[in-house]
């Protein structure tokens, strides 16, 4: 998938509607899920060193399949606009680190 405009905008709105809850606004796993304590593992980061050097596809298949205690969200969210969340972490979120 092309990270262009639209591709880059929809993804960003799955990512608002799917991800920010737990791994919040800008991907460090502060999400207020966590920050008001109702949930108390801290979801992963998706800035950090780790994530950065995962790939694209890893990304989608977290996704899609869930990992430690995030659960899967293939059922919910359709594959395209999987595969526009991980362009979004990719080409947003992780190259805009503050």
């Amino acid at each position: 998938i092309e990270a262009d405009t639209a591709n880059m905008a929809r993804g960003k709105a799955m990512f608002n509607l799917f991800c920010e809850n737990c791994h919040g606004t800008g991907g460090k796993g502060d999400g207020h899920l966590y920050t008001s304590g109702k949930f108390a593992i801290q979801p992963a980061s998706l800035v950090s060193e780790r994530m950065l050097a995962a790939p694209i596809g890893e990304v989608y298949h977290v996704i899609t399949m869930g990992w430690n205690t995030m659960g899967a969200h293939g059922p919910q969210i359709r594959p395209d606009d999987r595969w526009k969340i991980a362009l979004y972490v990719k080409n947003s979120l992780q190259k805009n680190i503050k």
